[in-house]
Order: C-alpha cells, then structure tokens, then sequence
C-alpha cells in the first residue's frame, strides 16, 4: 500500500519496466502516477511511457497533452525558460511520436512546428547529438513514419546555432536528409539517384568514425553512427528490393534489423522512425510473398502493439493475396485503431473504400 502512495517508486517502476517485454507491469504505476503528482509535468508525463509501449496511444495523448498544459502553467507561474524546462520539449516529442502511430498526422505536423520554433533550438544544447537525436529530430521521424521522404529532405533535423553544432549532430542531420532523399529516388525507380545518397550516406560514417572527437562534446557519437548504420542498410535493402532482388535486399534489412535491436536500442521515444520489421513487410508484399510479409508485420505489432502502421500492411497483404473475408476483418481492425486519424490519410481513404 505504501508503495501504491509513493510518487518516487511508482515513477521508478515505469522507468525499470519500459524497455522490457512487459510495460503491462507498470501500468497500475501508471495509473496511480498523475493522481499522486498532479502538479509535477514529468509525473504526469511518465504514465504515457507505458501507455505508448502497450499501444493505447489514445491514454499515451492524455497523458502528454495533460503533461504540456502542467508544464506551461509552471513555466508561467514561475517565470521559467523553456530552456530550462527539459521535460517540455521531449514530452512534446513524444506526443508526435504517439500521434503518428494513431494516424493524428496533421496534429502531430503542428506540434512538430511548435517544437521546431521552440527557444531551446537556439540553446548551445541543441547543436549536441543528444538534442540531435532526441527532440531535433522529431519532425524528421514524423515525416519518415508517413514514407513523406522529400519533407524530410527539404526539412532538415534542427541543430540550432550552426557554429555551436559539432561533427556528430551535423553528420546525423546530413545523414538522415540522405537516406530520405535516397529512399525517394528508389520509390521512383531512379537508382542512379538512390545509389548517390546511399554512397553519400556512407561516406558519412566512415568520417564519423575516423574522427578524432572530443568524447566530453561528443558523447553521443555512437548513437548516431548506430542510427546512420541503421538507415544505410535499410536505404541499400530497399534500392535492391526496388531492383527485384529480394534475397540480396531481405538480407540487407535483416542486418538493419539486427542494428535496429542491438545497437540502438529503446529510446523515450523511439529512436528511429519505424520499425525495420515494416521495411522487411513491404518487401515481402512486394515480392508477392503474403505469408511472410504478414509475419514481419506481426513482428513489428510486438514492437508498437496496436499500430496502424502495421495493421494496415496486414489487411493490404490479405487484399492482395485474394482473401475478400480477411481483408475485410484486417482493415477493420486496422480502422478501430485509427479511430481518431485524420480522415484524409491515403491509408485511412483506402481501407474505407476498399469492396
């Protein structure tokens, strides 16, 4: 009973069970959090660390908007920066990244607006590759989740005072508009273009690790090399699939995978802009080969239970498979959990139209 009392434990509970196989653990910390400390924006945040990781994105948005409102009455009150409020940027981070996996793709651009314009970006902070990783890049993982390659492109991750910001931040920044911009190329079947951000994504992290960096200034550097292996191997997995080469491609994705699990790990929020178990479905669904392609998606329901994202590539694998009965129940289900999407999204459009 005292334990259910305690703000301190019930917080501590979410922070040891969320990057575990069951955040379900956590949820009656949860659920007590925000009673127990409604005047503290980060206790108020931290339940929807588990409500995310349990997909119940509609609680997950609660909680953050809940937190956000927390957090500006404070900063009001007491005359506080955002600044020097670190919990207001991530929690707006988050909230996009819940909003995504919801299809909320117009509310979260808005935040993501919000966050990029936000007086932090301008701080020394934001040039590390920590706030590169984290809150800079938050819009760039919005628009990679929806596959909106060229805003990615054309909306580089925010790194603030461009003199302050090191090799490391800089490199991820240049990184991901590669691997965007590559990844854009292929859709179109223009591999020469591909092939140049792949090399020039490449390129990148080979000067990365050759680097003889300040480790103090540049603490984050691994994490950022893990993120551009990431991308690189998911770029160059895609350009083969895109050429019919599905062996040499899956394999490429696999590795992507292995990276994705091994190296970059889980991050509040997550780190990387979906799941490498999508790139690996849609390869599969490109090859024709239904059953393994909804296995991958399934792999990647473990990772973000109740994801669109992923509900909907099992319903599309049904459609194209033949099976009218299946791909009647897939894309309701995939409908129920975006219950709340904008209505516009060609995904949403295409699972209410499809007889």
């Amino acid at each position: 009973m005292l334990f259910r009392s305690n703000p301190a434990a019930n917080h501590y509970l979410i922070h040891v069970v969320e990057a575990g196989p069951h955040p379900e653990y956590a949820l009656h910390a949860a659920d007590a959090l925000a009673k127990l400390a409604p005047a503290s924006g980060h206790m108020v945040h931290m339940p929807g660390h588990i409500y995310f990781k349990m997909g119940d994105q509609a609680r997950a948005r609660e909680s953050f908007l809940a937190a956000m409102r927390v957090e500006e009455e404070y900063m009001q009150r007491e005359n506080v920066s955002v600044v020097d409020n670190w919990n207001y940027s991530h929690n707006i981070s988050y909230l996009i990244a819940s909003d995504a996996e919801a299809g909320r793709y117009k509310e979260a651009l808005e935040l993501a607006a919000k966050l990029d314009h936000l007086p932090v970006v301008t701080a020394r902070a934001a040039a590390s590759p920590r706030f590169a990783l984290k809150e800079g890049s938050t819009t760039a993982r919005l628009q990679i989740r929806f596959g909106k390659w060229k805003d990615v492109a054309e909306h580089p991750i925010v790194l603030g005072d461009e003199t302050l910001a090191g090799e490391p931040a800089r490199a991820y920044r240049d990184g991901v508009r590669a691997y965007a911009a590559g990844m854009d190329a292929a859709e179109k079947n223009d591999f020469a273009a591909a092939s140049r951000e792949s090399d020039r994504l490449d390129a990148l992290q080979f000067r990365l690790k050759s680097a003889d960096l300040n480790p103090k200034e540049n603490g984050n550097s691994n994490g950022v090399l893990n993120l551009l292996e990431s991308y690189s191997l998911d770029l160059r997995g895609n350009i083969e699939c895109a050429k019919g080469r599905l062996d040499a491609g899956l394999a490429l994705l696999r590795k992507a995978a292995d990276v994705e699990r091994k190296k970059v790990g889980y991050a509040e929020p997550p780190a990387y802009g979906k799941p490498e178990s999508e790139s690996i479905g849609y390869a599969y669904l490109l090859a024709g080969q239904f059953a393994k392609a909804r296995a991958a998606f399934e792999d990647e329901l473990k990772v973000r239970p109740n994801s669109g994202h992923a509900l909907y590539g099992i319903a599309l694998s049904y459609e194209r498979e033949g099976d009218r009965t299946r791909t009647a129940e897939a894309y309701a289900k995939f409908l129920e959990s975006w219950k709340n999407a904008d209505p516009d999204l060609p995904m949403a459009q295409h699972a209410r139209n499809w007889r």
